[in-house]
């Protein structure tokens, strides 16, 4: 029998407590990674990596015509780059240690594809294909690599600034379970990620949307 294991997760900078970060405000400079999980570990966050963003304003409200170089760089570096630079990071941590799981947040959108958001939606289809690489490489080191495709979760920020009734109506339209997505849903995919329950799942990307797709 596997014995019971508590786990405690990190969401990324722009997820903890609706945006605030507990290492500096949300615009800021680079923190190594190496640094980040060496404040983490007193904490209680050991052997898993749990890698989340968000769309950030001015950068994904765009149609392809206005995308900018610059803009396009923008983007993925924090849609992309950032998931890839703390799972390498990470995954030299869990080799050390024997194993470990990471966990990367991708999106619907990547499925979807909604308009004017060219950089957001291919970033986070990279997400997914990045994830299937490296299961593949880390999995000599018993290192598991998922990937979460949410849709809109509701939480305290969404209903402050974008799901207004008739929103939710709209997407209520649209979706086969007519509930909302809440964080707890998404909370209780990542623990199974997590934990041993899954010790034969990797590679694999999950979405989790009430139907939508």
């Amino acid at each position: 029998m596997i014995p019971p294991v508590n786990y405690r997760f990190s969401f990324g900078p722009w997820n903890i407590s609706e945006g605030a970060d507990p290492f500096g405000p949300e615009v800021r400079s680079a923190f190594p990674h190496e640094e980040k999980f060496a404040l983490y570990r007193p904490l209680g966050f050991e052997g898993v990596q749990f890698h989340d963003d968000d769309v950030v304003p001015g950068l994904d409200d765009l149609s392809p015509s206005e995308v900018t170089a610059q803009s396009w760089r923008d983007c993925m570096a924090i849609n992309l780059d950032a998931a890839f630079f703390a799972a390498q990071a990470a995954a030299d941590i869990m080799q050390k240690q024997g194993s470990g799981s990471i966990i990367n947040f991708s999106s619907i959108n990547a499925l979807l594809g909604p308009a004017n958001m060219p950089g957001y939606v291919t970033a986070k289809a990279g997400l997914v294909g990045m994830t299937k690489a490296l299961a593949r490489d880390y999995g000599d080191s018993e290192i598991r690599v998922n990937a979460i495709l949410p849709g809109w979760v509701v939480t305290d920020r969404q209903l402050q600034t974008w799901l207004t009734p008739e929103a939710e109506a709209d997407w209520m339209k649209q979706v086969a379970l007519k509930q909302r997505l809440q964080p707890a849903d998404v909370a209780n995919l990542a623990l199974f990620l997590a934990a041993e329950d899954s010790r034969m799942i990797t590679g694999q990307s999950f979405t989790i949307d009430g139907g939508r797709t």
